[in-house]
């Protein structure tokens, strides 16, 4: 229940409020349970507030502070909360039906297994916040920051994601139906075990999508729709049987592509969309992970052919070889810069008719202008011969 001496200062005003939270500003302020249905209190500091089960439907709060408060199962339906702050506030099992959030900052809050069902949360900032298990169906999120935001298993039907910024973002599990996404930015997001039907994608961004596990080889694809497939084709062995009869427009990237060699990646892939090919990267760290064999051997089914990064991947050099080995129409070319090949850091991928010789780059600048001619034309080269 909410501290009565608390309450009774609220009921003075917004303006006496804040005062007194300015000269007492490290009083504990209980306010659970308390009931602001229809309240108006605009810019009012509930900073580190206890509302828990606190009743907000339909209460007047722009600009209001809450940074840091515990709305744990809280009820704000329909409440007004634009252009609020709520920087790392708990508002697990809230419900905010309706709730008006445009421009609000939600950074860092954990709003786990909340229903914010048609909430307006246009322009908000919630970058790195949780909203795992939460419905946020039909919810407006046009133009929000979701960069690492996690959206795990939530329910996004019908929901405007129009311009969101989804970098780095886990919606493992998640579904989309019916959901916009147009001009979204999908960079780098998790999207394993995801269910999307009738969505849209135009101008969207779509690079890197993340179809493995957190402890697993990261598996990327820069095509939603292709990435589901992979997942789905990684996870089905009926379905792996069928894709071997159709077309390869699908080409593997295998390499250790830690922060400083993405600019390396980045030339890769751009320049194989840029041909019409779907990259798919496995990117492996040989001191943290080993290569899956099957998960390999799966992604070389439906490849047209393979650039392996070598470097850095000694310790891996009998996986790899062992798995190439076993593809016999699957063109590779390994890579590796020349100072990693100085330092004896290149994994050797043995001599076979699918594998090209090594080409060596002193920088992503000479990678850049070796590219097409010298790699990429040159697997596609020796691809149309082992098809033959």
């Amino acid at each position: 229940m909410a501290n009565k001496a608390h309450a009774q200062i609220l009921e003075k005003g917004v303006d006496a409020w804040n005062k007194w939270r300015q000269q007492n500003p490290l009083e504990r302020v209980d306010l659970s349970s308390i009931n602001l249905r229809d309240a108006r209190l605009p810019e009012i500091d509930f900073s580190g507030v206890d509302l828990t089960g606190a009743n907000l439907t339909r209460a007047y709060l722009p600009k209001s502070n809450l940074n840091e408060a515990n709305l744990y199962m809280a009820t704000l339906d329909r409440a007004d909360l634009r252009g609020a702050s709520l920087w790392e506030a708990v508002l697990v099992e809230a419900s905010l039906e309706g709730t008006k959030c445009y421009k609000a900052n939600f950074e860092g809050a954990d709003i786990f297994k909340s229903d914010l069902l048609m909430a307006d949360l246009g322009n908000a900032r919630l970058a790195e916040a949780s909203l795992r298990d939460s419905n946020l169906k039909g919810a407006n999120l046009g133009q929000a920051d979701l960069r690492k935001t996690i959206l795990d298993g939530s329910n996004l039907n019908k929901t405007n994601l129009f311009q969101a910024d989804l970098t780095g973002a886990s919606l493992v599990g998640a579904t989309l139906v019916k959901t916009n996404l147009e001009q979204a930015n999908l960079t780098g997001s998790a999207i394993a075990g995801m269910f999307a039907y009738d969505i849209d994608l135009v101008r969207a961004i779509q690079s890197g999508l993340i179809i493995s596990g957190k402890k697993e080889p990261v598996i990327a694809v820069d095509d939603f729709e292709a990435a589901q497939f992979v997942y789905l084709l990684l996870n089905n062995t009926h379905i792996q049987r069928l894709v071997e009869f159709s077309g390869r427009r699908a080409v593997l990237i295998l390499g250790d592509f830690p922060e400083g060699k993405i600019a390396i990646l980045e030339k890769i892939r751009t320049m194989l969309r840029e041909m019409d090919y779907v990259p798919l990267l496995m990117n492996v760290d040989q001191y943290k992970s080993s290569v899956s064999k099957d998960v390999l051997r799966t992604l070389m089914k439906i490849s047209r052919f393979c650039i392996i990064d070598a470097g850095n991947l000694t310790e891996l050099a009998a996986d790899i070889n062992q798995v190439v080995g076993e593809f016999p129409r699957v063109a590779v070319q390994p890579i590796a810069s020349e100072s990693l090949q100085s330092a004896g850091k290149v994994a050797e991928i043995e001599s076979a008719s699918t594998v090209l010789p090594l080409q060596l780059f002193v920088d992503e600048h000479e990678l850049a202008n070796i590219l097409r001619q010298n790699i990429i034309e040159k697997a596609i080269a020796l691809a149309v011969e082992l098809e033959k």
